[in-house]
């Protein structure tokens, strides 16, 4: 079972968005990922992706965003980039 049909059969909202994202041209062998982490925005208000790409793009400069996945506070989930993309986060 692939991640996308357990999260739907869990009831979990998936957005798919890696056609959409910003950025997201640079690449890598997914065999080169070896950890994954975690990352806590630490604010208590849930941010929609065109608030966070406007961050990253303005207050930053980033031409790719920072997040490969977003889980928002009601659980529903963004996916901005496979694996193989090289993220800012």
């Amino acid at each position: 079972m692939s991640i996308l049909s357990a999260c739907k059969s869990a009831g979990i909202k998936i957005n798919d968005r890696r056609n959409v994202s910003m950025g997201g041209g640079d690449k890598r062998a997914k065999s080169r990922v070896t950890h994954i982490a975690r990352h806590h925005s630490g604010v208590n208000v849930d941010q929609s992706m065109s608030i966070l790409e406007g961050y990253w793009k303005n207050a930053h400069g980033w031409k790719t965003g920072g997040y490969h996945v977003v889980i928002h506070m009601n659980g529903d989930v963004d996916w901005n980039y496979d694996y193989d993309t090289v993220s800012n986060g």
